[in-house]
């Protein structure tokens, strides 16, 4: 028993021992299917050196696109350029002045040249604006000059013509209105010259007041225009007067503005030498019966000259003096900027400024001084030199 035991035992255990054996293979080629069915069913995925790969191509192509933005910045805003596009602007300025000449618009091949040449310029203007908007991008929209000579351009191309030698060719008066806008490039000089590019900053600085002052100069034209159409409303009707100044509303704001530029004198003096008929005389002629007529408005100086002093003189000082304010506040801020990065107080600076001044001064008084003594030791100096010779001859 123990013997049979034992061979179950051992047959037992050879017995597991045997499949074991023949499962590993089947265990193995089981696997081996799974792999290979895998690989049929799914890609291979990307190692960590592919991706390393791709993300350096990735920024290389970022790089290069980079360096050619920075490129077209570092061409079109260097000085050269910039001193060239100035020059190109003063040209077709003055080149779209010449040809309003007789000498052009009656030319024709005068005209086809200007035609030509007018359209260089805005090719260049364009690629200006183009190489600007590589390098900026959107930004470009945040500059209000660029932002303003890219409309131009953009103006001058939808409504471009094709070069004619004729004159009066084209899209009708709208189109020529608009191509008219083109001398608003000579604009863009005004940023670069710094005295005017802080002018037109100190003028929208002060646009909020001005709007004050406006509104107010609005009242006075107002009130001045309803006492104009009230005085004098009917003289045209009569035929006293040879234009219409202020039969209505519109037309006494509009005479009032030629009053307040000064040319007032005119309106004035044919007011006052109108004539009327006397009561007793009403149906005369008063350009035969002159001693049955007489000046009925001799008082008409009174309002038009206090409209011109308060309109013209007053507001527009009022003006001037706010605009004067602002560019001090402007000069003020460009002081306090240059000492901000220097780290130097206005304040002590204009009290150092003061105390050498006086330094200066007060050394100028000592040199005057010893000016002064080393020339009286001088003449005492002579004078005794000239008693010495005078004893000796003696």
């Amino acid at each position: 028993m123990t013997i049979d035991t034992k061979d179950e035992t051992s047959s037992k255990s050879k017995n597991v021992h045997f499949r074991s054996k023949d499962n590993e293979p089947y265990e193995d080629n089981k696997k081996a299917s799974n792999k290979s069915g895998n690989e049929h069913e799914r890609p291979a995925q990307a190692t960590p050196e592919t991706k390393i790969i791709q993300e350096d191509k990735g920024k290389g192509a970022l790089a290069s696109i980079q360096r050619f933005r920075q490129k077209c910045g570092d061409f079109v805003n260097s000085q050269v350029i910039s001193i060239f596009i100035i020059i190109l602007i003063l040209v077709n300025s003055v080149m779209m002045g010449l040809a309003t000449f007789p000498f052009v618009t009656e030319s024709s091949s005068v005209y086809f040249a200007f035609e030509i040449i007018d359209l260089i310029f805005l090719i260049v203007f364009t690629i200006e604006i183009v190489l600007q908007l590589i390098f900026l991008g959107p930004a470009l929209f945040q500059d209000g000059w660029l932002v303003f000579d890219f409309a131009i351009v953009a103006f001058s191309w939808g409504f471009f013509d094709a070069p004619s030698r004729d004159p009066n060719a084209g899209g009708g008066g709208s189109v020529k209105i608009f191509r008219a806008f083109r001398i608003f490039r000579a604009l863009r000089l005004v940023t670069r010259i710094e005295s005017l590019r802080d002018l037109v900053t100190a003028l929208l600085g002060v646009m909020p007041r001005m709007a004050a002052i406006a509104v107010l100069l609005l009242i006075i034209f107002y009130i001045f225009a309803v006492m104009f159409t009230d005085l004098f409303g009917d003289l045209y009707r009569k035929g006293l007067t040879e234009e219409d100044y202020f039969s209505r509303l519109d037309l006494s704001l509009f005479t009032q503005f030629g009053m307040m530029t000064l040319d007032w004198a005119g309106v004035a003096r044919e007011i006052m030498n109108i004539q009327e008929c006397k009561e007793e005389f009403k149906d005369c002629d008063c350009a035969t019966e002159e001693e049955n007529c007489e000046k009925t408005f001799t008082w008409a100086w009174i309002p038009i000259i206090t409209f011109v002093m308060i309109s013209s003189f007053i507001v527009f000082n009022l003006v001037i003096a706010v605009i004067c304010d602002a560019v001090a506040v402007l000069h003020d801020e460009e002081e306090a900027e240059e000492a901000a990065e220097n780290d130097v107080d206005p304040a002590m600076l204009r009290k150092k400024v003061r105390v050498l001044k006086n330094q200066v001064n007060e050394l100028t008084n000592s040199q005057t001084q010893m000016l002064d003594s080393i020339e009286f030791l001088t003449r005492q100096f002579k004078m005794a030199e000239l008693s010495k010779r005078s004893k000796k001859s003696s």
